[in-house]
């Protein structure tokens, strides 16, 4: 069992100790004149306890002449919770610092008020590099996959629907085009019309979100696209194939969707007359110019992403459809597949003198993947590839370390305690093993499988993912007493074990076998699993159930 860091060296604090603090700003791009929330967690020390937050100039930025530092103050509630809205106006990259009440304790973060000019380039660019850096270097790649597998009439009807992908996508630049021609005429719209500046703000606001939103659907996609093509048997090639389209369908998905939000902003879900009544500020009613401007934007963008043809709306159909072609047509006439759900508990126990400071629990929640070729002579072994793909869908923690390893710190002091569980997420299957692997929470877990008569004997390879590091439980006290002068401050972390290492330890570090049970034109695995294991001051107990059948498990 791994005991991870103990209460004793935390222990080891004094009266200059800084109390936490965390701080999270939303939106963080924002549109001048936009409304900035900033919220955070700490610990009250009282009635009037404060967090200071701090905007301070990035000076890294081409702009930040013109941005201004600036402070506010938030009220503290005696949760700890604090929360305020303010405004800034000047375009610039801040550092956004929060200072704990006590003076000592500070987090930060960052926040992008845009320049007007830039708004547009920041969602032209947003969307040219997922769809030219992300989106078609990915397609290439699937297509070198499907060019590797043998020869036959299935894979030259995968590569023609490839082909007319790629095509599809040479049409990205035009439309690329386009959209920032809108957005520059709304742009010149609210700039020359400082009268419906209030009218667009929320509008623009929206454009700023999409950037936003945009980093971190490119971040997924390289992610992807940096793993090595699969240099294993043709079934794991065709598996990563299909795999690389179910993200670029995701990716071309999220673009349809982005670009049909930047039109919603705009005006196209309503009529001309409702939209430029919507936009048009009393003072400029009778301005027809103003009103023939408006009207064409809107018209300009309904043309570029609202027709059935339209990019990406197509690309989307486009991939989905390749995707479930390449599977159908050349995994399913090559390869075999078992495949079935996967969870598993783990609650852990440390205790001294009898008496428990801390224990945790772990929930897992996934599914077993196995492919392996079709048509293996008769009466011999069969190997298979795959993996544990998953994710933690809970974590839970209870403590009383101070109480139990300190008893006399609790006889001479108060002690307020706050404890951070990180939250867990469930197992999206329709996301692709890749967007489960990259969650903070989720896991991907190679295994190797041979089967041999009726039984099938299961091994598990090192993680290609696993929990972040950051996944800790976080305990606060602060300590108050009439021998203590000045409040003392201890906190630590409470690690949780990753996926792998729980699945270990389930299965007794060793290899996993399970009986098969054949029927008509079905085979299916089942295991089921409860195990404790004790330990020098702890125990753990384990469960673990895994079944997969081919066809899948109803």
């Amino acid at each position: 069992m791994c005991t991870g860091a103990t209460v004793a060296s935390a222990q080891d604090t004094d009266a200059g100790e800084r109390l936490p603090v965390t701080v999270l700003v939303v939106p963080q791009v924002a549109y001048p004149g936009s409304s900035v929330r900033v919220s955070g967690k700490t610990i009250s020390m009282g009635a009037g306890s404060t967090v200071k937050i701090a905007f301070e100039v990035d000076t890294r930025a081409d702009h930040n002449d013109r941005a201004r530092s600036s402070t506010v103050t938030a009220t503290v509630d005696t949760s700890g919770s604090y929360v305020i809205t303010t405004r800034i106006d000047q375009p610039g990259i801040y550092r956004v610092f929060a200072t704990a009440p006590d003076g000592k304790g500070r987090d930060s973060t960052t926040f992008t008020l845009l320049d007007p000019p830039d708004l547009t380039d920041d969602v032209t660019k947003g969307f040219d590099e997922l769809v030219t850096e992300g989106m078609d270097p990915l397609v290439r790649r699937v297509r070198a996959e499907i060019d590797a597998l043998p020869a036959n009439p299935a894979k030259g009807d995968a590569e023609e629907k490839l082909d007319v992908v790629a095509a599809k996508m040479k049409a990205w630049p035009a439309i690329s085009k386009q959209l920032r021609a809108a957005t520059e005429r709304f742009q010149t719209l609210s700039k020359k019309n400082p009268a419906a500046v209030s009218l667009f703000q929320p509008r623009l606001q929206k454009l700023a979100d999409i950037t936003a939103e945009t980093a971190a659907e490119n971040a997924v996609v390289a992610e992807e696209l940096a793993r090595s093509a699969a240099n294993g048997v043709t079934c794991e090639k065709m598996e990563q194939a299909i795999e690389g389209l179910k993200v670029v369908s995701a990716a071309a998905n999220f673009v349809q969707s982005k670009i049909l939000d930047v039109g919603v902003a705009f005006g196209i879900d309503l009529s001309a007359e409702s939209f430029t009544k919507a936009m048009t500020p009393p003072s400029l009613k009778s301005n027809s110019e103003y009103a023939f401007a408006l009207n064409e934007g809107s018209k300009f963008l309904s043309n570029i992403m609202i027709a059935p043809e339209a990019f990406p709306a197509a690309l989307f159909q486009l991939v989905t459809d390749a995707g479930v072609y390449v599977k159908q047509k050349s995994f399913d006439q090559y390869c075999e597949k078992m495949e079935g759900p996967l969870a598993a508990t783990m609650h852990a126990e440390y205790y001294r003198d009898k008496a428990t400071w801390w224990s945790y629990d772990i929930a897992l929640k996934g599914k077993l993947y196995l492919r392996y070729a079709r048509n293996a002579p008769p009466g011999s072994a069969v190997h298979m590839t795959g993996e544990f793909v998953g994710s933690a869908t809970s974590f839970g923690v209870w403590e009383d370390a101070l109480a139990v390893l300190y008893p006399v710190t609790k006889k001479t002091s108060t002690m307020l305690r706050k404890l951070i569980v990180p939250p867990g997420a469930p197992f999206l299957e329709t996301e692709g093993k890749s967007m489960a692997g990259s969650s903070p929470v989720g896991f991907f877990i190679p295994v190797e499988a041979d089967l041999v008569g009726d039984k099938l004997t299961l091994r598990m390879l090192d993680a290609r993912s696993d929990f972040s590091d950051a996944i800790q439980a976080q305990v606060t006290y602060v300590l108050m007493g009439p021998m203590i002068l000045a409040p003392i401050v201890v906190k630590y972390d409470l690690p949780y074990v990753k996926a792998r290492f729980l699945l270990n330890r389930a299965m007794s570090e060793s290899p996993i076998e399970f009986p098969v049970a054949v029927g008509r034109g079905a085979m299916r695995i089942q295991r089921s699993i409860t195990r404790t294991r004790p330990g020098d001051g702890n125990k753990a107990n384990y469960t673990l159930n895994i079944t997969a059948c081919n066809p899948g498990c109803e």
